[in-house]
């Protein structure tokens, strides 16, 4: 019975610090989705992959290193816009107005979960 207790306790502290994706697996699902929903072409898409690994690494270690939320806060906002920012570079104005668009859905369905 006690086996059972700590098997059960181990899975639950497991499932508590779930891992982090790693910086290339959140560019690479970026730069998918961007490819899919924008249309972008190879020489889009490589540039864009390029931007997204930059940025997802950058983020990665703010989040593991910067203590103060409100400072962390106002460095992963910073980091975003640049990054829209390279992207915009990249891409083609339609293409842009529609990311804004896309972006601004998937921050309202996770607001709404």
């Amino acid at each position: 019975m006690l086996l059972f207790l700590l098997i059960g306790s181990a899975s639950i502290v497991k499932a508590q610090q779930k891992e982090k994706p790693s910086p290339q697996k959140v560019a690479n699902r970026q730069t998918n989705w961007m490819v899919t929903e924008l249309k972008l072409d190879e020489s889009q898409k490589a540039k864009v992959a390029a931007i997204n690994l930059d940025y997802a690494t950058k983020i990665a270690e703010v989040r593991a290193n910067e203590p103060d939320p409100d400072v962390k806060r106002q460095k992963l906002k910073s980091l975003n816009k640049a990054r829209m920012e390279a992207i915009k570079a990249v891409i083609s104005e339609d293409q842009y107005k529609l990311l804004v668009i896309k972006l601004a859905e998937k921050k309202k369905d996770r607001q709404n979960q």
